[in-house]
């Protein structure tokens, strides 16, 4: 029978927290931009995870799978989160812990994906489709595959920043933590902001720049000539500054990136460091503040 996905290649620089207990979901309510309660085994979501002054300290893909929530994140910023979350747990029955699971990067080529809401099931596997056929896959400890190859990794990791640049999905990491709110990186375009549920860890401050006006930052994807280019570098126009690198990854030419900008800014010359020109490059949905640029 022919292999309906491609191996899994591990990414070793991604983590996912497990979340138990019986008040789980309650818990992250009070945490997560994203409505935790509609997160279900068959819908996983895409969340984020704000300061008191409303700033991302991570992007999340959240998954409902064997009794538990897990966030699937950047390993960098795992330890970290995990601790701080585990300030907000006070008497609720919520346990927290870096997963033993695996999270790797697969390619479907089944003719029936079953896919619903952008995840497949097996057995010892939950798989969550980031773009196309390509997918996150979160697979239950000791499950053993074919080696990919010594750089499987590296490879990897590579390929999934190139599909979340291209699918317009940002990740936060080190260099942008609490840099952003999160319409700033577009969460409210993606459905991963909910504004109808309670109250949680910056909601007002979310609220208040939906609420108040136009957003003054978005979000946008770029092409360079340049290859040296990492999340947190400054975007500048004609030597003012006008935002910042969300994540960058190298392609043939140079590479592309996601990057902030500042709205007022977007119709300038945008350069990087050593007046690098950035060109614009479509993302796969609009951006409604664009439209008088």
């Amino acid at each position: 029978m022919a292999a309906t996905h491609s191996p899994p290649e591990i990414l070793s620089d991604w983590s996912a927290i497990r979340v138990t207990g019986s008040d789980r979901v309650s818990f992250l309510q009070g945490q997560l931009t994203q409505d935790v309660a509609t997160v279900l085994p068959d819908q996983p979501r895409l969340a984020g995870w704000a300061s008191a002054k409303g700033r991302l300290l991570c992007t999340t893909w959240l998954c409902d799978w064997n009794d538990a929530l897990f966030l699937l994140l950047p390993a960098e910023l795992a330890a970290d989160v995990t601790r701080r979350l585990q300030m907000f747990v006070l008497r609720a029955d919520v346990q927290l812990e870096i997963s033993p699971n695996t999270v790797s990067l697969i390619r479907d080529f089944s003719d029936d994906k079953k896919l619903i809401n952008n995840c497949y099931y097996n057995d010892n596997r939950f798989d969550f489709a980031v773009t196309n056929d390509w997918g996150l896959q979160l697979r239950a400890a000791g499950t053993e595959d074919p080696p990919a190859g010594d750089d499987a990794g590296d490879t990897a990791s590579e390929k999934l920043r190139s599909l979340c640049i291209a699918a317009g999905l940002p990740v936060i990491t080190t260099p942008t933590r609490e840099a952003f709110v999160p319409q700033m990186v577009n969460l409210d375009l993606l459905d991963g902001i909910s504004f109808s549920k309670g109250c949680y860890v910056g909601q007002e401050i979310v609220a208040r720049t939906q609420n108040l006006g136009r957003i003054k930052r978005r979000m946008f994807r770029f092409q360079c000539a340049q290859t040296d280019v990492s999340a947190g570098d400054p975007v500048m126009n004609g030597g003012q500054a006008a935002g910042t690198v969300v994540d960058a990854v190298t392609t043939d030419t140079g590479c592309e990136l996601l990057a902030v900008i500042k709205l007022d800014q977007l119709g300038g010359a945008l350069t990087l460091a050593g007046d690098v020109s950035l060109t614009h490059a479509p993302l796969p949905y609009p951006v409604p503040e664009q439209a008088g640029h």
